[in-house]
């Protein structure tokens, strides 16, 4: 199989597995559990569906495996055109992205038995482990490897709208992850104004995973020049 279609394929499971994750948190809230930031209602959501944290978790590793093969497969792609530090860096950041993905995943995943021991001594104790679980994993590593998702999807748009590899539709789609990046970003300090383009931001999330998916899809069948 060739770097390219390896790629691809990694890509695609990697679209697959993040629409797992978003998924997996709508059946939590069709359970009842519809915000993950009250710790009450986690704490509860994981005593009696721990099972789906964890698999949440477990999804989240197996984006980091294909987002790391595929980060590399479009560095090797993109190598043969593009100048050598801009690929290089451009891989960092999707590495980087598949990094963070992972120590999200690996927390859900090894946090739901413990905390419940936690709150089984003391249910204070195990509301303040879950705020901690969720403090680091979701507002931290998850976001940090979204803001990362981002460059990478930016860098690869930008450098193939140089050299021109795949078709101009891929740079145009970078549109999408540029926008979600920018509002990781900035957001904070954009206060009420974000809220006006919330509709937007989502529709940069969809945007960014068709993106994703199309860059597969073209890995997979993508031929070297002759």
């Amino acid at each position: 199989m060739s770097t390219a279609r390896a790629g691809g394929i990694s890509l695609t499971v990697f679209v697959l597995a993040f629409v797992a994750t978003f998924a997996l948190e709508s059946w939590r809230v069709q359970l009842g559990f519809e915000d993950g930031d009250n710790p009450e209602q986690s704490v509860s959501f994981i005593k009696q569906h721990g099972r789906i944290y964890e698999i949440s978790g477990i999804v989240q590793i197996l984006m980091t495996v294909a987002l790391t093969v595929g980060s590399l497969a479009v560095a090797e792609v993109i190598g043969q055109s593009a100048p050598p530090l801009a690929v290089k860096s451009i891989a960092a950041f999707g590495l980087f992205s598949a990094a963070a993905y992972f120590l999200n995943g690996a927390l859900r995943l090894a946090a739901a038995r413990p905390l419940l021991y936690i709150d089984g001594l003391r249910h204070e104790w195990g509301v303040t482990a879950y705020l901690i679980v969720q403090m680091v994993g979701v507002q931290g590593f998850a976001q940090a490897g979204i803001v990362n998702f981002g460059l990478w999807a930016l860098g690869v748009s930008l450098v193939n709208a140089r050299i021109h590899l795949f078709p101009r539709a891929l740079s145009l789609l970078g549109v999408f992850p540029a926008f979600h990046l920018f509002a990781g970003l900035f957001g904070p300090f954009l206060g009420t104004a974000l809220d006006s383009l919330f509709m937007l931001y989502v529709l940069s999330i969809f945007g960014t995973v068709l993106w994703c998916f199309v860059l597969g899809i073209l890995l997979v069948r993508w031929k070297p020049a002759a």
